[in-house]
């Protein structure tokens, strides 16, 4: 049954985005449409929306993940690490990239582990993952941050493809990659539900 404009929620986040533009048009209009504006919030955003996707799959197959942001520092933690320990170079890069997916992968097989092994309640075994990351990133760093990145890591920021940061097309690959695997393969619909 085609649900009415008033029961559909799109409608209302999109009422509210409206809203939102207009009162930041009103209120400073030469900065919130500058394209120096654009340009950080399309630099900086593109982590949170990531880590949205993330969410959302995970959410659209009935569960929850209260680690993910643990789980996002700690592997960011790790690529740091790896990134500042050794030279320069494709090696360096490539060790850098699946150190961060081998933590990645690993936080998700423990949670894994205990959702669907265990049996553990996916609320109560991620946030006890969550307190757990959270204790060993700040055993680790001494709640200092990490500094003296190489060259291609603060690259990764501030480089720009046709005037969008570097971090905004990334993001749009991961968007469209997540797409095709939900909409267009066998796996994503076999696990989907039939509203979606």
């Amino acid at each position: 049954m085609k649900k009415s404009w008033r029961n559909n929620v799109e409608f209302y986040l999109i009422g509210l985005l409206v809203l939102t533009v207009a009162a930041f048009s009103i209120t400073m209009p030469e900065i919130f449409w500058s394209i120096s504006n654009f340009q950080s919030v399309a630099s900086q955003m593109p982590v949170l929306g990531i880590l949205a996707l993330a969410m959302a799959v995970t959410m659209l197959c009935g569960g929850i993940n209260l680690s993910i942001i643990a789980t996002a520092n700690a592997c960011s933690l790790v690529m740091a690490w790896v990134a500042t320990q050794y030279p320069p170079g494709i090696a360096t890069v490539v060790a850098t990239l699946l150190a961060g997916a081998g933590a990645a992968v690993i936080i998700g097989l423990c949670n894994g582990v205990l959702i669907a092994g265990i049996r553990v309640s996916p609320i109560l075994a991620t946030l006890g993952m969550m307190t757990l990351l959270k204790g060993i990133n700040i055993l680790v760093t001494g709640g200092s941050a990490i500094a003296n990145y190489p060259s291609w890591v603060l690259w990764l920021n501030h480089a720009q493809w046709f005037g969008i940061p570097l971090p905004m097309w990334l993001f749009a690959a991961v968007a469209l990659g997540l797409w095709i695997l939900l909409e267009k393969t066998p796996l994503g619909k076999a696990h989907l539900p039939d509203w979606v």
